[in-house]
């Protein structure tokens, strides 16, 4: 995995870009209303440990990542509710 990010404008090439970097492990970078945030597959262990990395953070179970999910079923894939 490349540690050289890659900026895109933005379109269907970046989005196709960006799943494929997801569904490889990696992290991806993108804009939301009031900032930027960082992404990665919950389901890829490899994806969150370098996302630990890239915030400086060791994995603790008192201090979660957010989760954005699309509705309630996707939460249960990777959480119990």
């Amino acid at each position: 995995m490349s540690a050289e990010p890659n900026c895109l404008p933005w379109g269907a090439a970046a989005l196709q870009q960006a799943l494929a970097a997801l569904w490889r492990g990696g992290v991806i970078i993108y804009p939301t209303e009031t900032f930027y945030a960082l992404g990665a597959l919950p389901a890829r262990p490899q994806a969150i440990a370098r996302l630990l990395t890239i915030k400086r953070r060791t994995p603790s179970p008192n201090k979660a990542l957010p989760l954005i999910a699309a509705d309630r079923a996707a939460v249960a894939n990777v959480a119990p509710l």
